[in-house]
C-alpha cells in the first residue's frame, strides 16, 4: 500500500542521484537531464525511490561492459489519446520520467513478459523476477502508466507517465519532524534480506550509519 504525497519529480531524481551513482560503477557514464519547470506528481516518495533503484539496477546489469545511462524528465501535454501495447493514456498533462541505457536490449518475446512476477532472464541467484513487477505496480497505483521499447543490441528505454498534480507539496508537520528525530536516535539489530548485492550493500551502509547492527541474508 502506498502512502501518497505530492512531490517534485525533479527534486526526487536529484536527491536519488548520489545513491544511484554508487550502484552503477565507474564503467557506466551516468547523466540526468531535468525539465526546467517544476513537475509535481502524487505518489509514495519511498516507493518512487524503489522504482528508480530497480530500473537503474536493471540498466546496469544490461551493460556488463559499460555504456551510457540517462535519466530525463519532461512535461507532456497530450491533446489526443496515446495508445499502444502497454499504455492507454487519455488527453491531459503528464510528467514523463525516461530512463535510457545503451545495453544489450531485449527481443520481442522478453519484452512481452518483463512485467510478469517471477519472470527473469538473470541466472539463478542473481534475481527474483520481482523488480519490474514492483515497478509496474507502483506506477499503476500512482495513477500512471509505463512503456518500454527495446531491441537486441540497441539498448532499452523505459517511459513512465505520471499525471501532473495541481496541488503543491504540504510543509511537513512539526509532529512528524519530532517523530523522525526520535527515530534517528533509536538503535538495535535489523535483519536485512535482499538478493541484489549492490542494493543490500547500500542499505547495510545506510542502516549502519544510523547506529543499527545489521545482519544480512540473500534470501
Amino acid at each position: 500500500a502506498l502512502e501518497y504525497t505530492v512531490l517534485n519529480l525533479n527534486t526526487a531524481v536529484n536527491t536519488a542521484h548520489g545513491m544511484l551513482l554508487r550502484m552503477i560503477g565507474e564503467d557506466i557514464f551516468f547523466e540526468i537531464d531535468l525539465h526546467p519547470a517544476t513537475l509535481f506528481v502524487r505518489t509514495d516518495s519511498g516507493q518512487f525511490n524503489q522504482v528508480l533503484v530497480n530500473l537503474v539496477v536493471n540498466a546496469r546489469d544490461a551493460m556488463p561492459q559499460g555504456g551510457n545511462l540517462r535519466i530525463e524528465t519532461s512535461n507532456i501535454a497530450l491533446e489526443q489519446p496515446l495508445i499502444n501495447r502497454l499504455v492507454h493514456l487519455q488527453p491531459g498533462d503528464y510528467a514523463l520520467l525516461r530512463i535510457v541505457d545503451t545495453g544489450k536490449g531485449m527481443d520481442a518475446d522478453i519484452l512481452g513478459r518483463i512485467f510478469e512476477p517471477f519472470f527473469t532472464t538473470k541466472s539463478k541467484g542473481k534475481g527474483t523476477g520481482l523488480g519490474l513487477a514492483m515497478v509496474y505496480s507502483i506506477v499503476k497505483q500512482s495513477g500512471g502508466q509505463i512503456d518500454v521499447s527495446s531491441a537486441p543490441g540497441t539498448g532499452t528505454t523505459f517511459d513512465i507517465y505520471l499525471p501532473l498534480s495541481e496541488v503543491e507539496p504540504k510543509a511537513e508537520p512539526e509532529k512528524q519532524t519530532a517523530q523522525r528525530k526520535t527515530l534517528e536516535q533509536l538503535s538495535g539489530t535489523i535483519l536485512l534480506v535482499e538478493d541484489e548485492d549492490v542494493v543490500r550493500d547500500l542499505a547495510h551502509r545506510v542502516l549502519r550509519d544510523q547506529g543499527f547492527d545489521v545482519l544480512e541474508a540473500r534470501k
